[in-house]
């Protein structure tokens, strides 16, 4: 997308910290490709909001746009598979994955531009290394869906702007401390 007339700033170049806080199903594009065929596929459009800094003090998002499909080899697939740390399963693949219920999962993104420097391209999508603190989201993004002037025929405006809000995380429970052992049972 060209933008004109903004202030709008690329997204820097480098690994950072990202959170997912948008999945756009952009309807049905026309699409050229390499080899000159041309094909009209439905696209999607994943924001990450990041912990990268921009000039503007702003916080700084990066998309992934890739077709709306999770055949075997198709680029989401692969995205997701290192995303998630797992295939998607046979259900998932064949009933269809929910791009949804990825908003508010953290990735790890390293993220290039064009040689013009005008675009921000995710060149890896990966799980959190560990023991790195998860990015949360600002709630400054406002999820397209939830937009008076949403673009795309997928994204119904809704009378009010809302901020989008994290799903709440599902806590794992917490175990009983072990006994401490008797030294009657102990083998020594």
């Amino acid at each position: 997308m060209l933008v004109k007339g903004t202030n709008f700033e690329t997204h820097p170049v480098g690994p950072c910290r990202g959170v997912c806080v948008d999945a756009v199903d952009m309807g049905e594009v026309e699409r050229t490709y390499p080899d000159g065929k041309t094909k009209t596929v439905n696209r999607l459009r994943i924001v990450f909001e990041t912990d990268a800094e921009l000039a503007s003090g702003k916080t700084a998002t990066v998309a992934l746009f890739c077709n709306a499909t999770v055949g075997k080899g198709s680029t989401l697939a692969k995205m997701l598979k290192t995303w998630m740390g797992r295939e998607l399963t046979k259900e998932e693949v064949r009933d269809g994955f929910d791009v949804e219920s990825m908003i508010g999962q953290p990735a790890w993104l390293i993220v290039s531009q064009t040689e013009d420097g005008q675009y921000a391209n995710i060149d890896v999508l990966a799980q959190m290394p560990k023991g790195m603190t998860p990015l949360e989201p600002t709630g400054e993004y406002v999820r397209v869906q939830d937009r008076d002037d949403a673009p795309f025929p997928s994204a119904p405006p809704t009378p009010a702007r809302k901020p989008n809000k994290p799903k709440p995380k599902a806590r794992p429970p917490v175990a009983d401390p072990l006994p401490e052992p008797d030294d009657d049972d102990l083998p020594f």
